[in-house]
């Protein structure tokens, strides 16, 4: 993110230019996602046209196969898009939160309903620990970005999860602080490569790229949105041992708000 600084005359404009530089970056980004993003979603929409076969059957089969190819690639891209240009506009300043209190439970349920086919395709069962009950206290957030912070950790989780195995998804809510752990059995992370790994195209030195191309934007936005809420996000992981990916953020409003 784009922080500014009383510097000496001597490195004062080299620090102004990198700093132009870094906001020129970010713009050129934002821009370029958001005319990337109309061309693609005319895409998706006629793949599903064609998958649904709208206008009459395609015939071969293949065609039907091509079509699905071609809807499951845009969502893909779009996701990838829709990361860039969120972290563009975290890094601009331009993100704006819509907080008010919102129902928890619902929104970890519905983050669990996004992943459910990734989980499936890797055959990784996620436990949802019995504290996610529906008398969980409402909590003051974004409803969106909190839905997108939660979605990221449990499809990063679920990408670096050994096939078939178990993760485990914990939530708790006291009167001042909302949590929610994910924590896998995965190949876990290097302790030198924890602080690298929270930024943008990172990933840890035993982890190469994953299969379905992730650009490694998930914790990264994860942890610049938690912190727009006042939060934190913590990494724990031994290697060979997993990672426990825990967010923690206050439950109501900064003055004291009740619920």
């Amino acid at each position: 993110m784009i922080t500014w600084q009383e510097v000496s005359p001597e490195n004062g404009k080299h620090t102004g230019m990198l700093e132009d530089s870094d906001y020129a970056k970010s713009e050129f980004v934002a821009r370029l996602s958001h005319e990337l993003r109309t061309p693609l979603n005319v895409i998706i929409g006629f793949a599903e046209m064609l998958c649904q076969e709208v206008f009459g059957t395609l015939g071969n089969e293949k065609y039907q196969e091509y079509a699905r190819d071609i809807h499951e690639s845009g969502r893909h891209l779009l996701r990838l898009i829709n990361n860039l240009l969120h972290l563009a506009r975290i890094e601009m300043g331009r993100y704006e939160l819509n907080r008010r209190m919102i129902d928890a439970h619902a929104v970890i349920e519905r983050a669990r309903r996004h992943v459910r086919m990734l989980a499936d395709e890797r055959a990784v069962i996620v436990a949802f620990c019995a504290r996610l009950a529906e008398g969980m206290p409402r909590v003051y957030a974004d409803e969106r970005s909190l839905r997108q912070i939660i979605i990221n950790l449990l499809s990063n989780a679920i990408r670096f999860s050994p096939i078939g195995s178990r993760m485990e998804v914990r939530a708790a809510a006291d009167a001042v602080r909302f949590t929610v752990s994910v924590t896998d059995s995965g190949a876990g992370i290097a302790r030198e490569d924890l602080e690298r790994i929270l930024r943008p195209f990172e990933w840890g030195r035993n982890i190469m790229v994953t299969e379905d191309g992730s650009l490694g934007l998930g914790l990264p936005l994860a942890k610049h949105l938690v912190e727009l809420h006042g939060g934190a996000l913590r990494i724990d992981s031994t290697l060979g041992s997993g990672t426990c990916v825990t967010l923690q953020m206050p439950r109501v409003p900064i003055h004291g708000a009740e619920a």
